[in-house]
């Protein structure tokens, strides 16, 4: 059973890590049957960050452990007691990517990232993505910045105080052209609208190719048998103003 929802379902940012990472593998395919012949791959890369519990709650996935130790026992100086801690590890999760090379050369043409909320929140996961980026645009890389989560803060590379009105949306898609005119190529979604077919930039030899993310998200939900999502709890992070309004009304029919 598809997603009650036209677009993005926000109920999915929870299960943020599965979807993500059938974001990338479905995303892959589709992308890898464009390259056929052109001397372009596309693979799937990936880096370590380390999850902030205090940051985001609801993605941290370390274990807590207790101590068994008493608390108000001295130590062996014998001076005053010192009390142990709730002890809670910081856990490196990978996090995956698209990166389109030249199969001879082995030059990355194209980076394209799924936005995660740890990319979105302060610590380790931000700070790795913003040098990824700097990175990507220092070396003449395309970059292709699909944002589909409303945890943290605006993090893809066109700046948030630049976005006018009329590109201010739920969710935003962002490319950075680096080959045949430096440029933006913006993507604003509402919550109710369909999510868009992309253009992929490679060489500046090549014609783009095309990234369908909305058949990429309804396979993903299919696949994930997502259809048992309890609509009737909360949305985490909470639906606010139209989102909210647009929300309840779908939710009405299901």
């Amino acid at each position: 059973m598809p997603s009650p929802f036209p677009g993005m379902d926000p109920y999915l940012e929870p299960f943020w890590p599965d979807v993500h990472s059938t974001l990338i593998t479905h995303s892959r395919s589709l992308l890898q049957r464009q390259l056929t012949g052109s001397g372009l791959v596309a693979r799937v890369e990936e880096r370590l960050i380390v999850e902030q519990p205090f940051e985001s709650p609801h993605s941290f996935r370390g274990d807590v452990v207790l101590s068994d130790r008493d608390p108000r026992r001295v130590n062996s100086a014998g001076s005053t007691a010192v009390a142990e801690p709730i002890v809670i590890p910081a856990e490196a999760l990978p996090q995956r990517s698209i990166a389109i090379t030249d199969s001879a050369g082995g030059d990355v043409v194209t980076v394209i990232e799924f936005v995660s909320p740890s990319n979105k929140l302060s610590g380790d996961g931000r700070d790795q993505y913003i040098r990824k980026q700097y990175d990507c645009i220092r070396a003449n890389v395309n970059l292709v910045e699909i944002d589909l989560v409303r945890t943290g803060k605006h993090v893809v590379y066109y700046p948030a105080d630049r976005l006018e009105p009329r590109m201010q949306s739920t969710y935003i898609i962002c490319t950075f052209r680096a080959v045949g005119g430096k440029r933006y190529e913006l993507y604003p979604v509402r919550l109710e609208q369909r999510l868009p077919t992309i253009r992929i930039p490679l060489r500046y030899t090549d014609a783009d190719i095309t990234l369908d993310l909305q058949a990429v998200l309804n396979q993903t939900y299919e696949e994930g048998a997502f259809d048992n999502i309890d609509y009737t709890r909360p949305c985490v992070p909470p639906l606010t103003g139209t989102d909210a309004d647009f929300a309840a009304q779908v939710l009405a029919k299901v």
